[in-house]
């Protein structure tokens, strides 16, 4: 009898793991469907890419948000605060020119934050 209440105890323990993995499972699989869903609004890239002295940044807001776009080395400090300022709804397009910011050939993060959302892209200078 002891052993049939072990396995009882086994198989119902066994049973609430499962179902506390499928559940977090689904949350993680809406949590990645709400940020591809955030990204594909945004559509947030530059152009060139790699990048000599200017590039074209670009990126489609869906409401009036305030906008911030930086430019990053890879040790996360700014170098360059490209855009500071509350933009109506609308698909973007900032012209930057890479030399006014002296920045040299490397790697950098783009970093558009909108409203309390934050999208990085990497771009290459050369």
């Amino acid at each position: 009898m002891n052993k049939l209440y072990k396995l009882i105890v086994l198989f119902l323990t066994l049973t609430a793991m499962n179902t506390a993995i499928q559940a977090q499972e689904r949350v993680n699989s809406a949590n990645f469907s709400l940020s591809k869903v955030s990204m594909q609004e945004v559509a947030f890239f530059n152009y060139p890419n790699p990048a000599s002295s200017q590039t074209t940044v670009s990126y489609n807001l869906t409401v009036k948000a305030k906008v911030t776009l930086q430019v990053l080395d890879l040790t996360g400090r700014r170098l360059a605060l490209l855009i500071n300022a509350e933009q109506t709804a609308g698909k973007k397009e900032f012209y930057w020119d890479i030399t006014k910011n002296r920045i040299t050939s490397g790697m950098y993060i783009l970093v558009l934050r909108i409203n309390n959302n934050t999208f990085s892209r990497k771009v290459v200078v050369e």
